[in-house]
C-alpha cells in the first residue's frame, strides 16, 4: 500500500516545474528553503520522496486521510495553475486546441489532472485488514471461523486479490501461535490452501458433515426458539463456505441447502404453535 502511494505521488511530481516542486516541499514543510539551492527537478522529487515514505509509515489510518487531504489540495491548486497556463498558449494553435478536446496524444507533462486522480484513488484505497485477531479455537476473545470466512469473502467481493487477503489473514495470527510460524514457513501460500488450513485450525466439519447435522437437527430442551434459529442459520452459513473450498469433494448448492434450512426449522422447534405460525411463511420462502 505504501508503495503504491510512493509510486504515485512521485508520477504526480513529474509534471511538476521545479519552482512548483521546490513550493509543494516548502508548504508540506518537507524542505527547507535553505535546502533548496540549486538542486534539479529529480533532486527534489528524491527529497520529497523519502520524506513521504517517512510520513507514511509513521502515520495511522486517521493521520493518513489528514496528510493526504493535505498533498491533494495543494497539489490540486498548481493543477489548476498549470492548466490556465496550458489553456493559454493552446489558444495559439489549433491543432493543440483539438488534441485538448478530444485527450488524444497528451504528454505526460501535459495530464497532471489524470496523474491526479490516478493518485488519489490508489491514496483512497485502503490496505486490507482482518479485523479481530486469529487465536486458539474456542477462546472468546478470538476470532470465530465464521466471522473470519466472512470477511475474507468480503473482500473478494470488494476487489482485493487473494494474495492481499492472504497476506492479511496471515498477519492477523496470534504472534507466538504455532499456526502463524507454519504459514510464514509456506511459499506461495494461496487462498484456497490457506482455507483449507483454517478449516483444520479451527476443526471445522466437512460440508457432507454439516449438511447431515443441518438435516437432523432439533431444538434442545432448554434451548429457546430464537437460540434455535441461529444455531440453524449458523449451519446453513457453514455449509454454504465450505462447499466453496477447492479440495470439497461433494458442493452443495445454495438452493439446496435453503430448501433444507426451512424444512429443518419446519421438524426442528419443539414447540408446535411456533410451528403453525411459521408454517405459511416457511411455505411461501421454500416456493420463491
Amino acid at each position: 500500500m505504501s508503495e503504491d502511494l510512493i509510486i504515485e505521488l512521485q508520477s504526480r511530481m513529474l509534471g511538476l516545474k521545479r519552482m512548483e516542486l521546490a513550493r509543494f516541499g516548502e508548504e508540506m514543510k518537507w524542505i527547507k528553503v535553505e535546502e533548496i539551492g540549486e538542486k534539479g527537478r529529480l533532486e527534489l522529487i528524491k527529497i520529497i520522496r523519502t520524506v513521504f515514505e517517512e510520513e507514511v509509515l509513521k502515520c495511522n489510518s486517521e493521520q493518513l486521510d489528514s496528510l493526504l487531504g493535505k498533498i491533494q489540495t495543494i497539489l490540486d491548486s498548481k493543477t489548476m495553475s498549470q492548466n490556465e497556463e496550458s489553456l493559454k498558449a493552446k489558444e495559439k494553435s489549433e491543432q493543440e486546441l483539438k488534441q485538448l478536446k478530444t485527450h488524444e496524444s497528451v504528454t505526460q507533462q501535459d495530464k497532471p489532472q489524470s496523474a491526479f486522480l490516478n493518485m488519489k484513488t490508489s491514496m483512497l484505497r485502503r490496505e486490507f485488514k482482518i479485523q479481530g485477531q486469529i487465536g486458539e479455537p474456542g477462546h472468546k476473545d478470538k476470532l470465530a471461523y465464521q466471522s473470519l470466512i466472512s470477511q475474507i469473502e468480503i473482500g473478494l467481493q470488494k476487489g482485493y486479490t487473494e494474495e492481499e487477503i492472504t497476506h492479511a489473514v496471515v498477519r492477523a495470527v496470534q504472534a507466538g501461535l504455532q499456526l502463524r510460524s507454519y504459514l510464514e514457513g509456506i511459499n506461495g501460500l494461496t487462498l484456497p490452501r490457506l482455507r483449507k488450513i483454517l478449516r483444520f485450525h479451527f476443526q471445522e466439519k466437512s460440508a457432507t458433515e454439516l449438511y447431515q447435522l443441518l438435516a437432523n437437527i432439533s431444538q434442545a430442551p432448554k434451548e429457546s426458539p430464537q437460540e434455535f434459529l441461529i444455531r440453524a442459520l449458523t449451519i446453513r452459513q457453514k455449509i454454504v463456505f465450505a462447499s466453496k473450498e477447492s479440495d470439497t469433494k461433494i458442493k452443495y448448492d445454495e438452493g439446496l441447502v435453503q430448501g433444507l434450512f426451512l424444512n429443518a426449522l419446519e421438524t426442528g422447534l419443539a414447540d408446535e404453535t411456533i410451528r403453525e405460525k411459521m408454517r405459511p411463511l416457511l411455505k411461501w420462502l421454500m416456493k420463491s
